[in-house]
């Protein structure tokens, strides 16, 4: 019994200390000299208040050590949200716009981007255990920025919050510092 019980703690233990696997991807072609200020909006946060808060202060402190400035939404450079997906995977479309949900504006009349990224239909998954920031285009609303991590577990225990702080300067080490 005694055996049967250490197997199974190992088996948790090896499972929620898994190495977290961080990818970025900026967008090709995207002009950031033209970005200063961003705005944080909902994307698909965790349950727990906590560690909702605690991750969203991790990005805002991020985004500030790298000279971006708040905003209202309406008028901030770029729209950043995060999504968690550490129980379940989660599914949305291109055609989610952060600022059109949140604030009942839509993109720019002249925003090519969106209008033909929503076109395609193309659906983006946030695998179970991941963590992504993703940083949008203020006026066309089209994804410019991601970082993701893999590799979490649920909980506002002192290892998740860890597990935070180590994946997120790695999320967003390739997202260009503020325009001057």
């Amino acid at each position: 019994m005694k055996n049967i019980l250490t197997a199974i703690l190992l088996c948790a233990l090896a499972t929620t200390l898994q190495a977290q696997k961080v990818k970025t991807k900026v967008t090709e072609g995207v002009d950031f000299s033209r970005y200063r200020t961003y705005a944080l909006v909902q994307g698909q946060p965790v349950i727990q208040p906590t560690l909702d808060d605690y991750i969203k202060m991790g990005i805002l402190t991020e985004l500030e050590n790298k000279g971006w400035r708040p905003a209202d939404p309406k008028h901030a450079d770029v729209l950043v949200a995060y999504y968690a997906a550490f129980d379940n995977e989660i599914s949305f479309g291109s055609m989610i716009d952060p600022g059109y949900i949140l604030y009942g504006y839509a993109a720019a009349s002249d925003a090519p981007v969106w209008a033909s990224q929503a076109m395609t239909g193309s659906t983006t998954y946030v695998h179970k255990g991941s963590l992504q920031v993703r940083v949008y285009d203020g006026k066309y609303h089209a994804p410019i920025y991601i970082g993701e991590a893999d590799g979490y577990a649920a909980g506002t225990n002192p290892r998740v919050l860890k597990q935070v702080d180590k994946v997120l300067p790695k999320m967003m080490a390739e997202l260009p510092k503020a325009a001057s």
